[in-house]
């Protein structure tokens, strides 16, 4: 199994990962069932702009960084980019922690669907109950699921032996796991830092 991070790890300004909500702790938990607690994980970084040294470098320096200040022990970190993309699926297996790293906004970063991390679900394999190609090729040991799609899709989905997750959403009545945000704290917490930094001209889009 591979535990994958994707988002913001961070609070704005400090190089750990936070503490809220329990999150590093929930990390360091999951990273423990991952490795059998036998030995420390291996880590593989994918770059949010592979074909940018540079930036590349400086998000590999920096997440090393943040995995060192939050005390958590690793035997090996690797980034993929593009100069390894060719080895994906055989980093992918080797690591077991993904970070997809550098401002990764998963539904539009072009390179994770050149390297088969992610894959786009169409219209018509919606309607057609058409499990996803990472799953029936075996590319994929488990599936995350971003967005909603219909329920006797994600539901269908969820029969598989293959572990899902499903993200900012969830269904009771579906055997799968489900992550969702807490936006009301969130917009909270931005709003009062905001606020402590003077600030009393506030909008909000979205």
């Amino acid at each position: 199994m591979t535990l994958f991070l994707t988002g913001s790890p961070t609070r704005f300004g400090e190089d750990y990962f936070t503490n809220d909500n329990g999150f590093r702790a929930e990390v360091v938990a999951a990273l423990r069932a991952v490795t059998g607690g036998r030995r420390a994980p291996r880590v593989l970084l994918v770059s949010a702009a592979p074909d940018d040294p540079g930036f590349t470098k400086s998000v590999e320096e920096g997440m090393g960084l943040c995995i060192h200040r939050s005390d958590i022990a690793t035997s090996a970190i690797v980034m993929l980019d593009r100069h390894n993309a060719d080895r994906t699926a055989e980093l992918v297996r080797w690591a077991d922690w993904v970070i997809l790293c550098g401002g990764h906004v998963p539904t539009q970063n072009r390179f994770l669907h050149e390297i088969g991390l992610r894959e786009i679900l169409s219209p018509e394999d919606e309607e057609a109950l058409v499990l996803p190609k990472l799953l029936t090729t075996g590319h994929a040991d488990g599936l995350i699921l971003l967005g909603e799609p219909s329920k006797a899709y994600y539901r269908k989905i969820a029969q598989t032996e293959a572990p899902v997750v499903f993200l900012d959403f969830y269904d009771e009545q579906a055997n799968a796991d489900a992550v969702t945000g807490d936006n009301s704290y969130g917009a909270y917490r931005l709003t009062s830092h905001l606020i402590r930094r003077s600030h009393r001209k506030i909008g909000f889009v979205g």
